[in-house]
């Protein structure tokens, strides 16, 4: 039996539910979609095989096979009927069938956690940058309903209470300041 941490993909009602850690359906945007776990899986292998060559572990010859491998597999993973991976061992049986046991020479220096701490900090930094993107968006709406407003004048309450009168662009630069102090 599963535990609550390992929660087995399903399809109920046609939502899908991954294993933690897995790609979640709703990315923050077309382009953290794109960059799923497979797109971060290539580019790993892709840096990995680059440093092993330029310090000497691996031959110019088996860097070769290792890349021609990578890519015949980035292509198999392109086609349209091939769910996008989300784990290493799918991509290195790929590598394997194409250029042998040498392929396994790609994860020296590293290994699974590695791999997993590396994409999930990508992966996180475009949800951080799409949340950053979107809440300079609401600063900017906030900013044209204040300006827009710097005549249009309300009551202010405190603790319930009508207090002065102030303009409702005022009201919206406190909010407005708030996420400038925050941001």
């Amino acid at each position: 039996m599963a535990s609550e941490f390992e929660v087995l993909r399903s399809n109920i009602n046609g939502n899908f539910y991954y294993p933690l850690g897995r790609d979640l359906p709703h990315s923050t945007s077309d382009e953290a979609e794109a960059k799923n776990w497979g797109y971060w899986q290539n580019q790993i292998n892709r840096a990995s095989l680059v440093m092993l060559l330029e310090v000497g572990i691996i031959s110019r010859q088996e860097a070769r096979a290792i890349a021609g491998a990578q890519l015949d597999a980035e292509a198999k993973q392109a086609e349209p009927d091939v769910e996008p991976f989300t784990d290493i061992m799918p991509l290195e049986k790929l590598l394997i069938e194409q250029c042998g046991q040498m392929a396994t020479l790609i994860h020296t220096g590293r290994s699974r956690q590695d791999i997993f701490a590396t994409l999930n900090q990508a992966r996180l930094r475009l949800s951080v940058l799409d949340f950053a993107q979107n809440l300079n968006l609401l600063r900017e709406n906030i900013l044209n309903i204040a300006k827009d407003n710097v005549e249009t004048w309300m009551p202010a309450y405190t603790n319930g209470v009508q207090a002065m009168p102030i303009t409702l662009g005022f009201y919206f630069w406190a909010f407005l300041e708030s996420f400038e102090r925050d941001f």
